[in-house]
C-alpha cells in the first residue's frame, strides 16, 4: 500500500487523504448521532394556544403559552431535517384558540414524518384537536382529555355599570358592530347569531377529530359536550390509542421504524424550564 503511494503524484495522495478524513468524521458523526442524541424531535405544545406571541407588561414575551407559528416552523423544520425520524409533541394545556389549533393540525398531516403526541396532565378542547391530528396518541391514566367544544363565553358587566352610574353609548357603524361588548346586553338576534357560529365551529372540530380518529362521526358528536375525562377512559372511547409515558413512545416509534429511537427527555426539560 505504502509503495503504491509513493508512485502517487503529491496531489492525489492529498485527495486520498481528505476522503479518509471526511469518511472516519462521517463515522464518527454516525455513532454519535445513534447514541448520544435524540432522533426525536420534541415539540412542546403547553399552556394556552394562541395565534402570535402574548407581551408582558414589561415587554417581554410570555412564554407560557403555543405560538402556533412557532410551532408550524418547528414542524416544517423537523421534517427538513434528515436527522429526524419522527416527531413528538408533548402536550399540556386546556386548549385555546381554534383556528391556531387548525394551522398546527394542517401542518401536522402535511409532513412526512411519523408522528406521535404524549398527553402528560391536560391535553383539552383545541389541545386535544391537535393531538388527534397525530398518528398515535400516549397518555397517562390519569390525564384529563377531550373537553371537545367551542366556547364564546364573555363578562356582562351592564348590571355593574348600571349601579355605578354609567352608561354604554354606542358609536358605531354596523349593526353588530358592538356585539360581545361586556358593558351592552347581548340581544336575542346577536345571541342567535353567536350561537350559529358557535355550532359551526364544533361541528368542524367534530368532524376533524373523527377523521383523525377513525370514528363515526355520531360517535363523536354523542361525546362532545364539552366535558373532559380521564385517559383510560378515553381509551375505551377512541380519544386515545395507550396509556403510557415517554418510555411507551419509545418503543412504538422503534418498532414502527425498525431503529433505536429515543426521545431527549433532558432537552425537552429543558425548554420546559425556560418558558
Amino acid at each position: 500500500m505504502l509503495s503504491k503511494l509513493k508512485k502517487l503524484k503529491k496531489p492525489y495522495i492529498i485527495i486520498i487523504i481528505v476522503v479518509v478524513i471526511v469518511l472516519l468524521f462521517s463515522v464518527v458523526n454516525w455513532f454519535e448521532d445513534e447514541d448520544n442524541h435524540s432522533n426525536v424531535a420534541v415539540i412542546p405544545i403547553t399552556g394556552q394556544i394562541v395565534s402570535s406571541p402574548i407581551y408582558n407588561s414589561d415587554g417581554s414575551i410570555d412564554k407560557s403559552n403555543a405560538v402556533s407559528i412557532n410551532i408550524v416552523n418547528e414542524i416544517r423544520k423537523a421534517d427538513k431535517d434528515k436527522r429526524v425520524k419522527a416527531i413528538a409533541f408533548i402536550i399540556n394545556s386546556s386548549g385555546g384558540d381554534t383556528a391556531s389549533a387548525q394551522e398546527i393540525t394542517r401542518a401536522i398531516k402535511e409532513t412526512h414524518k411519523p408522528t406521535v403526541s404524549l398527553i402528560r396532565t391536560l391535553g383539552d378542547s383545541s389541545a386535544y384537536w391537535i393531538a388527534s391530528a397525530t398518528g398515535r396518541i400516549f397518555a397517562l391514566p390519569v390525564s384529563d382529555v377531550g373537553s371537545i367544544g367551542v366556547t364564546i363565553s364573555y363578562l356582562d358587566n351592564t348590571a355593574k355599570n348600571k349601579n355605578d352610574g354609567l352608561t354604554f353609548n354606542k358609536l358605531s357603524y354596523g349593526k353588530y358592530k358592538d356585539m360581545l361588548n361586556p358593558d351592552k346586553p347581548l340581544t336575542p338576534e346577536e345571541e342567535k347569531l353567536v350561537m350559529v357560529q358557535v355550532n359551526e365551529v364544533a361541528q368542524i372540530f367534530i368532524n376533524e377529530v373523527a377523521e383523525n380518529r377513525h370514528l363515526p362521526v355520531e360517535k363523536v358528536q354523542s361525546i362532545a359536550d364539552g366535558s373532559s375525562i380521564i385517559a383510560q377512559d378515553a381509551l375505551k372511547l377512541g380519544l386515545v390509542d395507550e396509556i403510557g409515558s415517554f418510555a411507551d413512545v419509545d418503543r412504538y416509534l422503534s418498532k414502527i421504524l425498525k431503529k433505536n429511537i429515543h426521545i431527549n427527555i433532558l432537552g425537552y426539560d429543558k425548554e420546559e424550564q425556560e418558558k
